[in-house]
């Protein structure tokens, strides 16, 4: 497989999760569940933001404290900071097959 096939691979998976999911969480660490280069995840992202997807920095206050999480949200074209920081309860982890079982 190429590396553009590889790129766009990740590109329609992303999609079609977000299709499913709503909000993403695609901060640090999904590149590796799902098992791609940072490089290649970046590209992907990339290809995104260009189809009008949007890419959004979150602020989380964590319960019982006063820190704060920051998340990455990958969200479908059209969708402003706003209405992603007012849905932020739906974002969601990607969800990788475990296919052990």
């Amino acid at each position: 497989m190429s590396k553009e096939e590889v790129i766009l691979g990740i590109t329609k998976n992303l999609k079609d999760t977000l299709g499913n999911e709503g909000l993403l969480d695609i901060g640090l660490g999904v590149e590796k569940q799902l098992g791609v280069s940072k490089a290649n995840f970046k590209a992907a992202l990339a290809i995104l933001r260009e189809e009008g997807y949007g890419v959004y920095k979150v602020e989380l206050k964590l319960v019982g404290t006063e820190a704060r999480a920051y998340l990455k949200v990958l969200a479908p074209p059209g969708t402003s900071y706003a209405e992603v920081f007012k849905q932020r309860t739906a974002i969601r982890r990607i969800k990788v097959p475990d296919e052990r079982l």
